[in-house]
């Protein structure tokens, strides 16, 4: 019983200081939704790395890429043509995005996405267009980011569950 305790504790430790062999770091992540008459619908949502944004002035931080994009049930891989920015404060994850735009294609359905949203002036907007003629196929000005989540990296976690179950085998052993 000793040494299964041991090795608990010694992966557990390992678990928390040795470098995960992916960089685990928070993943911001936020609804965007529709006002559809007085009935909000989540119509998708934008994941960020947290890791691959860079410094745009202490203390946001810019990010060019997603990590999950998805409209109206497409999910987006990002191409050579799309553009993306999101602005965000690095000490206040759980406030969200602070701004975001992107113009983006499907490339299967030929539909354009291109989306703006400012939460500082509380505006925000998203067109549809067909991608080969360009014509506009719907406007939405009701559009909002809502719920915002930032993820727990699991390397962390894991190891502290770990250390947790180590310590309860220690007090019921006691």
């Amino acid at each position: 019983m000793k040494k299964l305790l041991l090795a608990v504790l010694l992966f557990g430790f390992a678990s928390l200081f040795s470098q995960p062999s992916a960089y685990a770091s928070p993943i911001l992540s936020q609804d965007i939704l529709l006002n559809n008459n007085g009935t909000i619908q989540s119509i998708g949502f934008v994941s960020v790395n947290v890791a691959d944004s860079f410094d745009w002035g202490a203390p946001t931080y810019a990010s060019d890429s997603w990590l999950e994009l998805e409209l109206f049930g497409f999910q987006f891989m990002q191409s050579f043509g799309d553009t993306f920015e999101a602005l965000f404060d690095i000490n206040n994850l759980v406030a969200g995005f602070e701004f975001l735009q992107f113009d983006v294609l499907d490339p299967v359905t030929g539909f354009a996405f291109q989306g703006f949203f400012d939460t500082d002036f509380g505006f925000g907007f998203l067109d549809v267009f067909s991608a080969p003629d360009e014509s506009l196929i719907a406007f939405f000005d009701t559009v909002f980011l809502g719920n915002t989540s930032v993820a727990v990296p699991v390397p962390a976690t894991f190891g502290l569950m770990l250390l947790a179950l180590f310590g309860l085998a220690l007090r019921r052993r006691a």
